[in-house]
């Protein structure tokens, strides 16, 4: 009868071979899903069909069916791409296929850059190992990417309120830079959004920061086309100046020092009166000696709104 010890023993180097085994096909780290989007391409769903590796087998080519279009030129019914399970040097990755390790079989979903028939990958995520949980969402913003192109500005809002980060932030984008840069009753009613995010604070402090940024760097422009919104802007981030919270006190002091402080010719007027004034005035001074990240430029907003 075998040694129950040996037997132990045996059972736990396969378990362990086992457990090395799922981790080697798990993928490496999350799917960068914004930064891919943002590139411009076919976004595709796939099959990988076969794995041809290359020399020493860490590089190699694989071909996939394409199985569904979701956004661009048309792929093919198959492409054939390249891939690397090495580890990519951060300066110059050899392949964009590398967080994912290629499994005859699986399902993929791909976001290619290039031209037919030379695709390369800029994403890729294994529909097979969990990260169908992500289709959704890239369902999600391909909807929102075509609502924008048929100048549907109502479900761009309505993201743009909504609790998904990457589809705000891709429905902010997507109003900004597509169906209201030069309309400006538009681009009020996306600070008109942007602010009650940052005033609400059951949205949390992340939430709150970003919009209180995009207010600063992404809705004031400064161009003459936009004094009503840059006005508003100012005030909406004066405003935020006695906020409870430090953080998004402070993202709305270092966004209103860069507009009065920072370079060009044409300064914003920042305009507090009464007793905004002086709650303002009180909570800069407080916030110049705590000795915060953001102290020196609260000092220099407070040494301003004392010369008013």
């Amino acid at each position: 009868m075998e040694d129950s010890r040996y037997r132990s023993l045996r059972y736990t180097a396969l378990f362990t071979v086992l457990a090395c085994v799922a981790s080697a096909q798990q993928p490496a780290g999350a799917p960068m899903i914004g930064g891919a989007f943002a590139r411009p391409g076919p976004i595709v769903i796939g099959q990988i069909q076969a794995v041809q590796p290359a020399s020493g087998g860490a590089t190699g080519t694989l071909t996939i069916a394409v199985t569904e279009q979701l956004r661009g030129e048309a792929a093919g019914p198959e492409i054939t791409l390249p891939y690397s399970t090495v580890r990519p040097n951060v300066k110059y990755p050899p392949f964009a296929w590398s967080r994912v390790a290629p499994v005859a079989g699986h399902r993929v979903l791909l976001f290619l850059t290039g031209h037919k028939p030379d695709w390369n990958t800029v994403e890729v995520l294994d529909l097979n190992l969990g990260e169908d949980k992500f289709l959704p969402l890239v369902r999600g913003m391909v909807a929102l990417e075509q609502q924008a192109e048929r100048n549907e500005q109502a479900p761009l809002f309505t993201a743009l309120s909504g609790s998904n980060d990457e589809l705000r932030q891709l429905a902010l984008d997507l109003l900004l830079n597509r169906t209201c840069p030069d309309n400006a009753e538009c681009r009020m009613k996306v600070l008109e959004k942007t602010e009650a995010i940052a005033n609400d604070s059951r949205q949390g402090r992340q939430n709150r920061t970003w919009a209180v940024s995009t207010i600063a760097h992404r809705l004031y422009t400064g161009f003459p086309n936009s004094a009503a919104v840059d006005k508003a802007a100012v005030a909406s981030l004066a405003h935020l100046l006695t906020d409870t919270d430090e953080r998004v006190r402070g993202e709305a002091v270092q966004g209103l020092h860069g507009l009065l402080f920072g370079g060009g010719s044409a300064k914003p007027q920042l305009q507090l009166a009464g007793p905004d004034r002086q709650r303002a005035a009180e909570q800069l001074r407080r916030d110049a000696q705590a000795g915060l990240d953001f102290s020196g430029r609260a000092k220099d907003l407070s040494d301003l709104v004392a010369r008013q």
